[in-house]
């Protein structure tokens, strides 16, 4: 027969009549004695710090997990659990991902969509966390509102525009072909807002966002409903036989019926061909309005004179007139510049008949005071556009306006409008009529400045140092502006001139300055 399971529990277990209880005893204290010399298990470290790793895209790059006493660990992206040891629980198929022996998770070929956290983690109280983020061109994600939106005239509108990039990119907000409303080239932001809109507020909007890597713009359409607005220039300059235009720019919404008045008719495309009435849809596809233009073949004397551009829709009627003519344009000063404090002004008038004469005006604002009067010969000429300059070399300093004429084979054009400018004091002494005379072993020269008739120079030259052979070399030294040896001088200014406070060329304008020795 088979021991029963009691009789197999005696056998592998020592009886108490056997004597041996003691032996077995000693044997389990034994083996609690080795445990006890073994110790409990060592708590896992981890070694690694923090990254912020910023990579081109395509490089690869290493995320080290340094770790003691844990054979496993967690790495996550974000909330998103990626590997768990070596088995792979999210992006499966993304073998860019590389999950290393020694921890350590690495990324080829690294594209801006890895920017992200990457946490590697020991049980629920250890992890490190790497930041990456790899170098992005800025990318616009959305407008708000976006393509285009029509407003009621008062509301308000708000335009919106995120972007991504690294480095961050530069977000502003311009407008199509003209500035913005404020007369502002830009706006440096990513939002817009305008209160109380109006048809000045219609227009293609674009969003920009730039970094070091590159830019990318978005558009939006802003339309307001109200009464057409016609913009054109004043007036368009032409010659009998040339080819003219006559251009307007019609903002409105619903978009205007637009007609040309020339005289008492409503103007006709021509049975010749010579006159074309044309409507450049480009121009209001890219939302810069609608953009009506009379083209003139063959301009004759019947064609000069005033065309008017009539734009109506269901909230009002607008017209504006443009002038067409042989005669010069208002001159523009282009800018200012200065040569030893004395203003040099730069302007240029468009005519395609050759300029024959100008005639400037100026006046001193501060106080104002009466109008002089210049005749300037023609200059130079670009094509169509003649430059002309002059320097004022006779003018105290104070704050100036200018204006100018021009004359060509039609006439005399209208005056421009009035630029102010300023003329600063003038550092250097421009001496003119001398006078000399020998008294006293001494050379004594006088002279004094047109423009500042109260300041007077006298020099005197011991003529021990400077024989008389030598006078005329130091009266041409002197009017070259050269420096001398040993020289005297006295600078005598009027009472008048002292109470004003001014003085041409008081800046500067020392004996030390204006007499040095030879160097």
């Amino acid at each position: 027969m088979s021991a029963t399971r009691t009789e197999l529990c005696a056998l592998a277990r020592p009886s108490e009549a056997d004597g041996n209880e003691d032996g077995y005893q000693e044997d389990q204290e034994a083996d609690g004695d080795d445990r006890d010399a073994a110790g409990p298990a060592a708590p896992p470290v981890l070694k690694s710090t923090s990254l912020n790793l910023t990579p081109q895209p395509g490089e690869t790059i290493t995320l080290p997990c340094v770790v003691e006493n844990a054979p496993t660990v967690v790495w996550l992206n974000g909330s998103a659990t990626l590997a768990v040891g070596a088995n792979r629980l999210t992006y499966k198929d993304d073998d860019r991902l590389m999950f290393n022996q020694d921890h350590s998770m690495t990324i080829k070929n690294i594209r801006a969509s890895d920017s992200n956290k990457y946490e590697c983690k020991i049980g629920n109280s250890l992890s490190v966390v790497h930041t990456v983020k790899v170098y992005e061109p800025p990318r616009i994600l959305r407008t708000d509102p976006a393509g285009s939106v029509i407003l009621e005239k008062g509301e308000h509108v708000t335009l919106n525009c995120s972007a991504v990039g690294f480095p961050e990119p530069r977000v502003s907000w311009t407008r199509k072909g003209r500035e913005l409303p404020g007369h502002k080239a830009e706006h440096a932001g990513d939002h817009l807002h305008y209160s109380h809109v109006d048809l000045r507020h219609t227009g293609t909007y674009v969003c920009r966002a730039v970094n070091a890597l590159g830019a990318d713009e978005r558009a939006v359409y802003v339309g307001v409903r109200d009464g057409p607005d016609v913009t054109s220039v004043n007036m368009v300059n032409t010659k009998l036989g040339a080819t003219a235009e006559v251009v307007c720019v019609v903002h409105a919404h619903p978009p205007a019926v637009v007609e040309w008045h020339f005289g008492k008719h409503v103007l006709q495309p021509g049975a010749d061909g010579r006159v074309e009435l044309v409507r450049d849809r480009q121009h209001e596809m890219d939302g810069l309005g609608q953009r009506h233009v009379v083209r003139l073949t063959g301009v004759t004397a019947d064609d000069l004179g005033t065309y008017f551009c009539v734009a109506k829709n269901e909230q009002g009627t607008a017209r504006k007139a443009i002038k067409l003519s042989g005669l010069p344009t208002p001159a523009k000063l282009e800018h200012v510049d200065y040569v030893q404090g004395r203003p040099v002004l730069h302007w240029t008038v468009e005519s395609q008949e050759p300029v024959t004469k100008y005639e400037m005006m100026y006046r001193k604002t501060d106080p104002i005071s009466d109008w002089t009067s210049i005749e300037l010969p023609a200059e130079e000429s670009e094509g169509n556009v003649h430059k002309v300059k002059y320097e004022l070399d006779n003018v105290e300093a104070s704050n100036y306006e200018a204006k100018l004429k021009s004359r060509n084979s039609f006439g005399w054009s209208d005056m421009s409008q009035k630029y102010p400018f300023k003329a600063a004091c003038m550092r250097q002494m421009l001496p003119i009529n001398f006078t000399t005379m020998v008294t006293d072993n001494f050379l004594k020269i006088q002279s004094s400045r047109v423009n500042c008739p109260w300041v007077r120079l006298e020099v005197e030259l011991p003529l021990k140092e400077y024989p008389l052979v030598s006078y005329w070399a130091l009266l041409l030294f002197f009017l070259q502006g050269c420096r001398l040896v040993s020289v005297k001088v006295r600078l005598e200014i009027s009472n008048e001139e002292k109470d004003q406070g001014q003085m041409c060329g008081r800046s500067g304008l020392t004996p030390t300055h204006l007499v040095k020795k030879p160097e």
